[in-house]
């Protein structure tokens, strides 16, 4: 496989993770979207991304509580 699809395979991981952050990524489902084996897709996302896969979710999640907060109408609450 050319460096150029597994770019593709993990950029479409990411869209997903951007367009529902709060869904229950686990990793299986998200190498399962790659279309890469478990292990393989986290050497893969670290290679492309410079970071783990988690550390990207827990970071997209982060960034998603703070548009939250700054569009207001959500208690700290309900967005935690």
């Amino acid at each position: 496989m050319s460096e150029q699809e597994y770019r593709n395979r993990i950029n479409n991981v990411i869209k997903a993770i951007i367009r529902n952050p709060d869904g229950d990524w686990a990793t299986q489902s998200l190498a399962g979207l790659a279309g890469i084996s478990a292990f393989h897709f986290h050497r893969v996302f670290r290679a492309l991304t410079g970071e783990t896969m988690f550390a990207f979710l827990r970071r997209r999640r982060l960034l998603r509580a703070i548009e939250l907060i700054n569009e207001g109408g959500f208690t700290l609450t309900e967005i935690a």
